[in-house]
């Protein structure tokens, strides 16, 4: 829930930007590169990757961080493998990246389907994932002269970026 709740918020201070007129470029920022992913990546390599993908196609996505999370509580190799696997990937290597864009790519179908049940405005497009991808602070300038942000980055969540522009 929390994550979806600084969803809605983002969503509710770029409507209210968009109506008072300013420019507005939304980012979900999807597939941040912690611990998290380690473990999901993992927990797709234990189950097999066309079994996830299939399992994940159909939307349950949060059925299998809960199963990966059991795991990873329970399981100390697993966490161990996981922890590593996150090295692995911020490394760049190739077949764990490619990996992680799986997880990526399905974890945006999913949350355009909440989105749009939600009427949140975010679209696939909006998303950005990737090894440069950084968050940014919970702070708003208030001058039109500088840019300010509003985040939560995490996996599933999103954040809204307020490019001022002066009014015509």
């Amino acid at each position: 829930m929390g994550n979806l709740r600084s969803t809605i918020i983002g969503d509710a201070l770029a409507r209210m930007y968009r109506f008072a007129g300013e420019h507005v470029i939304a980012r979900n920022h999807v597939g941040d590169w912690g611990t998290p992913f380690g473990m999901l990546i993992e927990h797709l390599l234990d189950l097999g990757e066309d079994e996830a993908v299939a399992s994940l196609s159909m939307g349950d996505l949060n059925g299998f961080y809960q199963a990966a999370r059991v795991k990873f509580d329970a399981d100390e190799a697993f966490r161990d493998r996981s922890r590593n696997r996150v090295v692995t990937l911020q490394s760049g290597d190739p077949e764990t990246l490619r990996l992680w864009r799986i997880l990526v790519d399905l974890s945006i179908v999913y949350f355009s389907q909440i989105y749009d049940e939600l009427d949140v405005t975010l679209r696939p497009e909006d998303a950005v994932a990737s090894p440069t991808t950084t968050t940014c602070s919970t702070t708003w300038w208030p001058t039109s002269t500088r840019r300010g942000c509003w985040s939560r980055a995490t996996a599933r969540s999103a954040s809204f970026h307020r490019l001022h522009e002066p009014r015509q």
